[in-house]
């Protein structure tokens, strides 16, 4: 597991020891160059959440009787989220800034561009989710470190 280390304001310079041991639990955007084991990422994911309902009506009636009535499930919704920095500190890997690292991604993979899901592995668990929405903001003016998150509408079934 890579560890992060900043010595200067925006810059981060990642670690890794000598074993790679397989963390219990992973957030994997495939096809995508955001994420804390690729060396050339200086957008790492830091936080995920899934949303996930069922689609009923409750009918009440005289009597005290009532009546459900199932229509399936509704779509889904999973954000991903995490850190911008603005710099490696070492000179390998892709140019630009988290941020840019981001906006890239995005414009490269939401659903209007794309016209297909992306894979996000939720763990062991794989999702299709069509790219629908993006957030980014500059979280410390004076570290140069931004946030952002993507959002993914899943839909039921593999």
């Amino acid at each position: 597991m890579p560890s992060y280390i900043t010595n200067r304001r925006g810059y981060v310079y990642r670690a890794t020891g000598q074993h790679n041991a397989a963390l219990p639990f992973q957030i994997r955007l495939q096809g995508m160059g955001i994420g804390s084991d690729l060396a050339s990422a200086r957008a790492i994911i830091t936080q995920a959440a899934i949303q996930q309902s069922g689609n009923y009506q409750f009918l009440h009636t005289i009597g005290e009787t009532i009546y459900v009535y199932i229509f399936g499930d509704k779509i889904g919704e999973l954000r991903v989220s995490g850190v911008a920095f603005m710099q490696s500190c070492g000179r390998s890997g892709a140019q630009g800034t988290g941020m840019q690292q981001v906006l890239l991604e995005y414009e490269r993979s939401k659903l209007s561009a794309l016209a297909s899901p992306v894979f996000v592995n939720f763990g062991d668990v794989p999702f299709r989710g069509f790219l629908t929405g993006m957030q980014l903001e500059v979280a410390d003016a004076e570290t140069n470190i931004g946030q952002w998150a993507f959002r993914f509408n899943t839909f039921p079934g593999r």
